[in-house]
This record gives C-alpha cells, sequence and structure tokens, in this order.
C-alpha cells in the first residue's frame, strides 16, 4: 500500500512540474513573438518612409520638368496622387518668387520633405 501511495504522489508532483514547465515555455514563445512584432512594424514604418521620399522626390521632378517645358507647373497647396503616396507643393518658386520650391511627400503616416533652391 505504501508503495502505490508514493508513486501517486511522485506522478502528481510530475504532472505539476510538466505543467508549471509548459507554462514556462508558452511565456518564452509570446514574449519571442511580441519582439517579432515590434521588428515588423519598423520594417513597415521604414518602407512607408521610403516611399514618402519618393513620393516627394517624384513631386518636385514633375514640378521642375513641368517648368522647364513651358507647362504651367503645380502651385501651393496642390496635390500629386502617385501610386504609393502623395505628394503635396507646400511652396513653389513660381507662386512667390522666393526661389525655393518645398515638395512634401506622404505615404500612410510616414512624411518626408524635399526643398529645392532655384536660381
Amino acid at each position: 500500500m505504501k508503495r502505490s501511495v508514493i508513486n501517486q504522489s511522485r506522478r502528481g508532483a510530475v504532472l505539476a512540474m510538466v505543467i508549471v514547465l509548459i507554462a514556462l515555455l508558452q511565456l518564452m514563445v509570446i514574449t519571442s513573438l511580441g519582439g517579432a512584432a515590434d521588428d515588423a512594424d519598423e520594417v513597415v514604418l521604414r518602407i512607408q518612409t521610403l516611399r514618402a521620399f519618393y513620393a516627394a522626390e517624384s513631386g518636385a521632378v514633375v514640378a521642375l520638368s513641368d517648368e522647364l517645358r513651358g507647362i504651367t507647373p503645380p502651385g501651393a497647396g496642390e496635390l500629386l496622387a502617385l501610386p504609393n503616396g502623395v505628394a503635396v507643393f507646400l511652396q513653389t518658386p513660381w507662386d512667390d518668387e522666393g526661389g525655393l520650391l518645398v515638395v512634401e511627400g506622404r505615404a500612410d503616416i510616414a512624411r518626408r520633405r524635399i526643398q529645392i533652391s532655384l536660381q
């Protein structure tokens, strides 16, 4: 009789240890996945930032090429819709004769500005 009681208590202790180990393993997995999600968010933000920069650069190129071809270039406050973003013309040398072209590229929450000084 004593042996079966001892074996049952050992089995109970082993079962409790296994449950604790499984819980610890789950905590480790959840912690590592949380870090991976943060990394994924950072990658998405970097991609959006790059798209915003390209949108600003494209807007500046469009404005300058329009001016060189004799076409009326975009004015301050106008938007240029692009496949992955928007270029917003904040300041143009054609509107205020300041000689400064400022274009802001936007892609989701990312924003990038390009300033070009024209002489």
